[in-house]
This record gives structure tokens, sequence and C-alpha cells, in this order.
């Protein structure tokens, strides 16, 4: 089973400091370095830092990163290096089921430096808002092994440990050895600060057996499975030679309360500037274009709403007649907005002709939804997506892309698809990021364009700002994603295998799949979607009190679910908000029972597959944002194997950071309890009150006894405990 994994993954490794390469017409694709068990353990260092990354389109070490570096204490490289510094993506991680994974935090994110890696803290109602956050020079951090079914307690899966700067905690995170195989990844999951330490680099591949789900047919065909870490990067100028990776949502936290004079945003003399902090530093002539808004906080502030499309795509209509026109004819390598696969800008996978492969696409970016489509240059033809696997499970039969006639495939944040791609005979087939098809206007609003002098604050200008629709790809409420080319697949030689796989065909392949159809819930709940200026803790001015939040409460006042152990509960997710919402649960996978997208018409029931990242479409809205009927979707959990507790949440992780994540608590079959008199301790039923043990635990002592119930094992079942109490001879 490994040996077939290792092959595919032994060509090419990319993005750890020690085999740093000057930027190539062409990349060749390239995987992240792979740190694998042995002997039934992988046990590694993974030190959380700021550091110097690579990417292959910016001709030196890119600054104000955050990295991982590793030391591999047992396992194995297949790069042949146990140590490496400064990767990104940060290396995969990979056991089999029934193995352990033994991973050695260090927080070392201390002494930062990064001017738009700021304090997430809100201001207090009687206290000023400051013009600009405050740079957070210290971090805490934890680990969240995402889409693992393991244990949330103890050092486990636990995000609930705050690891504050400096600090280092062991995980140990054991696998039933009846694990999915397939393809996970870990990230950083410390609350309010997860977007920005996911989006900086601190994020990886975690792949469980074999990244297909150990299909059958790719096993006998031994058709090569390549890994797709999905990300974006944002680095202001580039074609100007900075090497500063830059926040692309800071502009939407600084504040602009106060509305200009006459002149000052001309003069330069306005703060702030919703700009990249380093414009300062950039060449005099350099422009930066983005979404303007001041004035009381409100529904209208659309600021940051093309913060992901490169600036070369949008068109600038100043107030005083300046027209800066896009530039789309501009190197694709030379935007500022980057979409990439494993941190590499467009590259070259080659493969010989008719070779069926799998491509496994994760999406490990912070917020942005990747919408995809395949296409052969020779002909034009857009070939149907095959799915056989999503979020680490494998499909029981294979199934289509439901998007224009199966041909486009949406991987919201945190999503993972197995697809069965066939290369054409000539030609290259692309993955690209496609126009959005009912896209049917220019998308505008107020804008600014700021231009550096070199030095001193730059001059700026009001105007309107818009984009094509030729250059956006998707638009999923708030957020504008841009058309790119993602990667290319050249072919040559020897024809290679053809597996005849088709919609609907069974995959055989091992899959804890439970269809939920036929077993009625024991609970149903609602959860409402929804946000506004909800935080009365916060100033009303301050943008960190605009919340996302379920039944109108933002972690960690939300609604507490408490389901038993070996129950199935529905959960119903209607959404009154204008964004769409990635819901992500730990531990259990889920069913979805219902899609309700009322802007697309798009409606489904009960999928036949798993999964643990599912979208919440937007409402459909009137003026003013006023929903004419909201977005839903209903899935259902059969909670086994793990007592305690554990999240979920939007895994659009600024929505997780600002509100909108609940816990879930996870209790016993039957619950129990304990009383003690007379030396004796009765254990009872909670439903019905009957006597279930008895016990005299210390014979000798007839004095007062302090009794608890607890799963201190963590195999699911009650433990009694029993004490004396301090200072007795007991």
């Amino acid at each position: 089973m490994r040996l077939i994994f290792l092959l595919v993954l032994a060509a090419l490794t990319y993005g750890c400091k020690a085999g740093l390469a000057d930027p190539v017409p062409a990349t060749p694709y390239a995987e992240p370095v792979v740190l694998s068990s042995q002997g039934g353990v992988l046990e590694v260092t993974l030190s959380a830092r700021q550091g110097e990354g690579k990417l292959d389109t910016v001709a030196g070490p890119v600054q104000n990163m955050l990295l991982f570096s590793y030391q591999v204490q047992k396992g194995t490289a297949n790069n042949g290096q146990l140590a490496g510094q400064n990767c990104y993506p940060a290396p995969t991680l990979h056991v089999d089921p029934g193995e352990t994974l033994i991973v050695h935090l260090e927080n070392n994110l201390t002494g930062l430096s990064i001017r738009d890696f700021f304090d997430p803290a809100f201001t207090p109602p009687d206290q000023t808002v400051p013009l600009e956050p405050p740079l957070l020079t210290e971090a805490p951090f934890n680990l969240h092994t995402h889409g693992l079914h393991v244990s949330p307690m103890g050092n486990s899966d636990n995000v609930l440990l705050n690891l504050p700067g400096g600090a280092r905690n062991t995980y140990e995170f054991k696998l039933p050895k009846d694990h999915p195989q397939g393809m996970y990844w870990y990230h950083g999951h410390l609350h309010t600060l997860t977007t920005a330490q996911t989006y900086y680099g601190l994020a990886g591949m975690l792949i469980i057996g074999r990244a297909d789900g150990n299909l059958p047919v790719v096993t006998q065909k031994q058709l090569p499975i390549r890994t797709m870490a999905l990300q974006y990067n944002f680095v202001f100028n580039r074609r100007g030679g900075q090497r500063k990776l830059t926040n692309p949502s800071w502009t939407q936290w600084v504040s602009t309360k106060r509305e200009p004079a006459p002149g000052e945003v001309e003069s330069g003399k306005y703060r702030p500037y919703l700009a990249p902090p380093n414009l300062t530093e950039s060449p005099a002539g350099t422009r930066w274009i983005t979404n303007w808004y001041t004035g009381p906080l409100s529904i209208n502030n659309n600021r940051g709403k093309f913060e992901l499309i490169p600036n070369n795509l949008l068109r600038f209509q100043g107030q005083d007649g300046t027209v800066v026109e896009p530039e789309p004819g501009r190197p694709d390598a030379e935007r500022d907005v980057q979409f990439t696969v494993n941190g590499l800008f467009q590259p070259e996978i080659k493969s010989r002709p008719g070779q069926t492969e799998i491509w496994v696409l994760a999406n490990i970016s912070d917020l942005a939804y990747m919408r995809v489509q395949l296409t052969e240059t020779a002909t034009g033809r857009h070939p149907q997506i095959l799915v056989v696997g999503q979020d680490g499970l494998p499909y029981t039969q294979a199934q289509t892309a439901v998007e224009n006639g199966g041909t486009v495939l949406n991987i919201p944040p945190a999503s993972r698809y197995a697809i069965a791609v066939t290369l054409p005979q000539t030609g290259e087939l692309q993955l690209g990021m496609p126009r959005a098809y009912d896209v049917k206007k220019t998308y505008a609003g107020p804008g600014v364009m700021y231009t550096s002098r070199g030095q001193g604050p730059p001059t700026g200008a009001l105007g309107t700002i818009s984009v094509d629709p030729s250059g956006v790809s998707y638009f999923d409420g708030f957020f504008y994603s841009p058309t790119q080319m993602l990667l290319r697949a050249t072919v040559s030689g020897e024809p290679g295998t053809t597996a005849a796989l088709a919609p609907g065909q069974a995959l055989g392949a091992l899959t804890p799949f439970f269809d939920t159809r036929g077993t009625p819930p024991a609970v149903t709940r609602k959860l409402v979607i929804n946000g506004g200026f909800l935080d009365e803790k916060a100033s009303q001015q301050d943008p960190k009190a605009f919340i996302y939040a379920f039944n109108s409460r933002a972690f960690p006042n939300t609604p507490l679910l408490r389901p038993r152990l070996g129950s199935v509960e529905e959960w119903s997710f209607v959404n009154y908000n204008n964004d769409e919402h990635p819901i992500h649960i730990h531990v259990n996978d889920f069913q979805v029972t219902k899609v309700v997208d009322p802007v697309s018409g798009y409606r489904a029931e009960f999928q036949p597959w798993d999964q643990d990242n599912a979208n919440v479409p937007v409402p459909l809205m009137g003026p003013e944002e006023a929903v004419i009927e909201p977005g839903e979707l209903a899935l259902r959990t059969l909670f086994v194997d793990f007592l305690g507790t554990y999240v979920m949440h939007c895994h659009r992780l600024n929505h997780e950071d600002n509100g909108l994540m609940t816990m879930v608590n996870v209790i016993p079959a039957v619950s129990s309890y304990a009383v003690a008199r007379d030396g004796q301790v009765q254990v009872r039923d909670g439903n019905g009150d009957r006597v279930l043990a008895t016990v005299t635990p210390f014979p000798e002592w007839k004095g007062p006894l302090t009794v608890a119930m607890g799963d201190v094992n963590q195999d699911a079942v009650l433990d009694l405990i029993v004490g004396t109490g301090a200072g007795t001879p007991a």
C-alpha cells in the first residue's frame, strides 16, 4: 500500500529553505517534503516562527511569513532531509491507519515584526479606536489536525489549548485501525488568530494511508497520485522587486470613521491609508488601487471586496478625470495576488498521453473559494470533473461535479477533493479558475488610488473602481475571486495507462459512510446564521465590533450542543447573512441531507457520501440586504467513538475568528451520576434514577466521600473517581 504512494511522491519536493532555486519560466510541478511514519510512529518537532520563505515568482526570500521548521525524531523524509527550515507549504505528514502521530509543537511566535499581523482584540466602548490596529509582537498558537477522527481531549486534537509565545507542547494523535484513508490537513486553530496564522503559512497537508482513499483501480493500474495544496499569496509590488508577504485583509481593520477634509487624501495627509504598509517603501510612481469607505460603520462598507483581485485587473476612474485601465496582458507571474499549487505559480506536470491520474485538490487557504475547471488546449474542450473522494473519505461511487454540466468544481475553504483526470493525447490539460459564466455585468464601487512618492506619505485620488466579468471567477457573497490558470500538464512519450472510470461506477474502497436516510434523528437543532454590529462589549466604531453569529450570539456565548455518543442528530443551518459559510465539524464526519441555494436554484437531498466541510449558500437578497429567501444546509451526524468537547465553525476563518463558532460536547449514551453515603457510593442512571452499581471504595473509612465521574482513560466510558479528602488516612 505504501510502496505506490512513495513512488509517486519521490520525484520532486519543494518549499523548504534547503533547496531554493531562481525563478524559471516554467516551474516544474513538485510537492512539499513528505515526512512518513516508521515502525508505526511518525514523531516530529514543528517549530512555528517568523521567517523567510520561497515563492517562485519572487527573486529572493520572501519576508514577513509565519512558517514551520521541522526535525524528524522517528520517521523518514522522502527527500532524505530529516530537518528543514521555513517550509511553504508546511511539510506533508504521512501516517497509516492504526499508527501514532506525535508532534512536538514549539511556539516561537515571539519578537514578531510584521506590521499587518495585528492584535485582534476589540476596542472597549469607552476607549478611542486606533487608526490602525497595533502590531502583535507575540502570538499564542495551537494545532488542529483537520478532519481526523481522533480524540478531542487532552493533548490530542484539542483546539482549546493555548500555547503562549515561547511555550512547547507534545500532541499525540492515535489513529483508529479503521481510520479512512485520504487527504487531511493541519493548521493553527487559536481563536481570533486562525485566519492570519493560516494565511501567513502555518498550514500543511496530512495524509492517512493513501491520499486517493486506497481505491482498488488505482492500485491495480498503478495510477499516479498527486497531492496539491491550493493557497494564495499577496506580495505587494512583486513586479517592482519587493519581497514582503502582505495581509490582503489589512484595509478592512483600519479605522476611517472620520471623513477626509477637502484635499487631505490628495495630499497624503489623511490617515490611515487603505494600502499595504510597505507602499511607502515602494519606488516613486508605484500605484495601489482599492475599495474606499469612510464614515460610521454600516452594511454599506464594502471595503475589501476586491482584496483577492490582482491590481492589474482593476480599472480606476478618478473624480478628477484620471483613468487607469486594467492590464490583463501583464504576465500572470507579475500579479500581486497569486493562487498557487504547492506554493508554486502555474507549475507544469509532465506525463504521458492518455494517462489517468488522481489529483487530490486541498484548499488549505484561510478564506478563498477556488472554483476550478479542466481545459484541453488542443480542442478547447472542458472534460467533466470526476470526483472519487472528498474530505479524506473515498466515495462509494464516482460522482461528477454539479456545476456547468459537471465541468466546474467549487472548492470551499478547507475542502479536499480527489478527482480522476485523464490527460489528452496531444496538447496541454490545464487546471484553472474560469470565468463565472453567470456574471453579466461589471462590478464597481467607490475606490481610491494611491501613488508612492518614494518617501513620505503617498498621494491619493478618489474615484470608482471596477473589475470586468472576464476577470471574475467567483463571488461568495462578499469577496470576488479572480480568473487564473493554476497548473498545466503536458504529455510526451509512449501512451500512458487509461482507467475507464465513469459517473456512478462503484469504487470499492473501504469507507465509513453511514447513510442516515433510514435513521430518524434523536435530536433536531436549528442554527440561524446572521451577523452585524452585535458585540456590545466593543466600540461600535471598531471594525471588530461586526461579528458573525449563530442565533445572534458570537463565540464563546453561542449555544452549547450536547449530542449523546451513538446517536444521530440533524442540524439545520439557515443563512440570513450575505456571505457563504463552509461549515466544519471536528472529530465526526456528516452526511448532507438538504441544500437550498435560492440564488442559483440548486437543491439537493441526502448526498450519498460523508464529508467534514459543507457550504451554506447565500440568501436571496433585496435592497439594504433584506433577505427574501435564506440559504439552507441540513446535515446529520452519527457521533461515534469519542466523548469530549470540540468545536463546530465556519471555515471562512475570518468568520470563525469573528464569532461564528460553537462548542460541541459529546456525552455518554447513558448519563450516570454518583451519590456517596455512609462509606458507600451508588452509581445511578440519569434517566429514571435506576441504581447501576454500588461500591464500597474504602472499607475502613466511614467518613464523608467526594465523588465525581468522567472519562479518565478516554475509552468513551465514564469512570468513577472517589476520594476521602485531604488529611485523611485512607
